[in-house]
């Protein structure tokens, strides 16, 4: 959506930087050269052009990945009294199976979710990651159940941009395929080369309608997970930055799917 709306943001003196855009229109260049080497000589170009715009945006979704060793390589760039980053928190409930499909359709995952579990269940520790960020740069934390429908919109308010500097352009969502066709995929993911699994994956989203009839995927190893995960969760530093009835939509399963 920001790739998109590059030139209305120019216009508004925001920078969307093009340097380090890779994939799904966004910054996973700079990311993944921070995952290499803890520096990104990329992010380094990107702050240097177009130095009279008074505003410049950042945006991919894997930054909550790095680590405390790489964010410090990130945020040494930046000036802390003049940065602030905005996190989306999504409720477990909802991440993790979500995720879990987003890798099989676009990664050629092929694992059962018990074991994609256990690979990524540091993920789910949101304290830790809050933590990370606040002691390089301030940060906002925003509720992605409470925000989803406007999303947008929400973004503008909490980063301070004028609403009318991004429009919302159809044809741009990540649509998700039916239970049906993740489960294609995987034994897709199972069986073929990668090279050939790929196309058979975007053959499988095109006709998902097709495959609705078959049941839903198991989902109880990651709710296990997640319980496990939620128990352990420092509510006091989620408390800092989110109402009381934040943090029970982030715990809830119920509230997750409203």
């Amino acid at each position: 959506m920001l790739t998109a709306n590059r030139p209305s943001l120019n216009e508004y003196g925001i920078d969307y930087p093009e340097i380090g855009i890779k994939g799904f229109e966004a910054h996973f260049g700079i990311y993944h050269e921070l995952l290499d080497n803890q520096t990104s000589p990329t992010f380094l170009k990107a702050l240097a052009v177009h130095q009279e715009a008074p505003i410049k945006v950042f945006s991919c979704e894997t930054f909550w990945l790095l680590s405390a060793d790489q964010l410090a390589g990130f945020a040494q760039h930046l000036e802390p009294s003049e940065t602030e980053a905005i996190l989306y928190l999504r409720s477990p409930w909802s991440y993790l199976p979500s995720s879990y499909r987003q890798m099989i359709k676009h990664d050629g995952l092929a694992c059962g979710i018990g074991e994609y579990c256990e690979s990524i269940v540091q993920r789910l520790d949101y304290p830790a990651l809050i933590k990370r960020w606040s002691r390089v740069v301030p940060i906002k934390v925003r509720l992605y159940e409470t925000s989803k429908h406007n999303l947008t919109a929400d973004f503008c308010r909490t980063a301070n941009i004028p609403s009318e500097a991004i429009r919302t352009i159809p044809g741009l969502i990540n649509k998700t395929p039916s239970e049906g066709a993740h489960r294609m995929m995987r034994w897709v993911n199972r069986g073929l080369p990668p090279q050939v699994g790929r196309r058979v994956r975007k053959l499988l989203v095109r006709c998902e309608q097709g495959l609705k009839f078959m049941p839903r995927m198991d989902d109880r190893a990651a709710c296990s997970t997640i319980q496990t995960a939620i128990a352990q969760w420092d509510t006091g530093v989620l408390a800092r930055y989110l109402s009381a009835e934040q943090i029970d939509i982030l715990r809830s399963p119920s509230a997750s799917r409203s």
